[in-house]
């Protein structure tokens, strides 16, 4: 099975969570992996040892993503259940700018060496304790964790109230790469719903291209902080502890 990897997003906590992406998914599946950051060139590199890698600044960004970054304001209401916490669409934009950048690099891969069975895309800041055998996925499936970031079950299928979230998922080649591309069609879910966020958005693409959505049996979670200091991904972000989340500490931490 050819699996491609792709990582995307701000570098934040990656030197603190690549070793449980390792052990769940890089080490067992040896995938190609597609990487596209704004810094840290060097750690990326000794970290992840990319088949192909696009590092873009945030003012080179902002130069192509142009009026969109302003578009929509500094900010937009929460439609989900964290009201206190609005959205801020140019980090959105940004964020699916490097999922965009990642499809145009495996795309230029597929077309030298074949279309990959799967792909897989993440972020770098997320830590895993476990990942469900990946197998070959169905055709026109999305494959999501059943479990979002702060350990809580979609209800009625919806992650928050909102759509699907999609912090780590896997489809085959076709599907992966068109739910890739959401940088060039975030627009158009505003359009027509007057909403922002990436799980609204997930979900309305699923639904207006017939994607079927399958849940998968994925342990995880957000970490925020520095490497030096990673604080849970839920608030009020808590450094990690032997009280705080101490499963997802290294057992010789501290």
């Amino acid at each position: 099975m050819r699996m491609a990897l792709c990582l995307f997003g701000q570098p934040r906590t990656a030197a603190f969570c690549a070793d449980s992406l390792y052990t769940e998914l890089i080490s067992v599946y040896h995938p190609d992996i597609f990487l596209s950051t704004d810094s840290q060139e060097a750690l990326m590199r000794s970290l992840y040892h990319p088949t192909s890698m696009e590092i873009a600044s945030e003012e080179e960004e902002a130069q192509i993503i142009g009026d969109r970054m302003s578009r929509y304001g500094k900010s937009v209401p929460n439609p989900g259940p964290y009201k206190e916490y609005p959205i801020y669409p140019s980090r959105d934009l940004s964020f699916l700018y490097k999922n965009w950048r990642c499809r145009e690099m495996l795309r230029n891969h597929e077309a030298k060496f074949g279309d990959y069975d799967v792909i897989v895309g993440t972020r770098f800041d997320a830590k895993f304790l476990k990942i469900q055998p990946i197998t070959l996925p169905n055709k026109n499936t999305l494959y999501i964790p059943r479990i979002d970031a702060f350990g809580k079950e979609a209800v009625n299928g919806i992650h928050w109230g909102m759509g699907y979230c999609a912090h780590i998922w896997w489809a085959d080649s076709i599907t992966g790469c068109f739910l890739l591309n959401c940088f060039n069609w975030s627009d158009d879910y505003y359009k027509e719903t007057k909403k922002w966020g990436g799980e609204g958005m997930m979900k309305y693409i699923c639904d207006k291209n017939k994607i079927d959505v399958q849940y998968t049996d994925v342990t995880f979670m957000l970490i925020r902080g520095t490497n030096e200091i990673p604080m849970e991904g839920l608030p009020p972000w808590s450094p990690l502890s032997k009280t705080c989340h101490p499963e997802y500490l290294p057992k010789d931490w501290g």
